[in-house]
């Protein structure tokens, strides 16, 4: 809460701390003060100290300032990957007829987000070399068509060889990586006129693996992999 202002009020401000094992305030943790804190998201805390967030610069309003940033164990900036992430869709207008039933999914109209965007990576997994999964309401990575699910090189560049097929999972927004390069892909989809959460599985390329097919009414929105291999 701020100090007191003019008129009297106290006004809630937005902070992030770390917590130490007792539950206080880290003092040795200091966030960037340039960045954009009221939406940015956490995202992977790695064994070096090293912590990614997904964060706006300064001008939150431009949605080409969200990027990806590798923070310090002291919180300050380590490296800001270049990846543009634009063409955001998070608002969902599902037309209905005179009863209440939705009409065909092909008449789904996802209308891009307008100023004062919301920070729409969902999720981002560190894989191997170095490189990241990135989930969320996004449809363009660096001025290619990248909707929802892009795999990124050791530089923040898009991976040219990494297709997902998700012709069946409209809006991904969590994925989990598998040992074997394969991954779990979370997020919704429109089924029988009603919006519903589903789960694929991805090949390494990126391509559906048939042979994870889930109950038909599994809801669910991530995962956690647990040590005999079962999630």
């Amino acid at each position: 809460v701020s100090p007191a202002l003019d008129d009297g009020f106290h006004r809630y401000v937005t902070q992030i701390v770390r917590l130490q094992l007792d539950g206080r305030v880290d003092p040795s943790f200091a966030f960037p003060a340039k960045l954009e804190v009221t939406n940015t998201n956490w995202h992977a805390a790695m064994p070096d100290g090293r912590i990614l967030v997904s964060a706006f610069e300064p001008d939150s309003n431009r949605e080409e300032n969200l990027k990806l940033i590798w923070l310090g164990a002291d919180g300050q900036r380590l490296t800001t990957l270049s990846t543009g992430f634009t063409r955001f869709t998070r608002l969902i207008i599902l037309p209905m007829d005179a009863t209440g039933a939705a009409l065909p999914a092909d008449l789904v109209m996802p209308i891009p987000i307008g100023g004062g965007r919301p920070n729409v990576i969902d999720a981002v997994q560190p894989l191997a070399g170095g490189r990241l999964l990135v989930a969320g309401a996004f449809s363009r990575v660096d001025g290619e068509a990248r909707p929802g699910l892009v795999r990124l090189l050791d530089d923040g560049k898009p991976d040219a060889a990494y297709a997902p097929d998700l012709a069946t999972l409209h809006y991904p927004n969590a994925a989990l990586p598998l040992p074997d390069g394969r991954a779990l892909v979370f997020g919704s989809s429109i089924a029988r006129g009603r919006w519903q959460a589903g789960v694929l599985r991805l090949r390494a390329d990126g391509s559906v693996d048939l042979a994870f097919q889930p109950p038909p009414e599994t809801i669910t929105s991530g995962a956690r992999r647990l040590a005999d291999g079962s999630f």
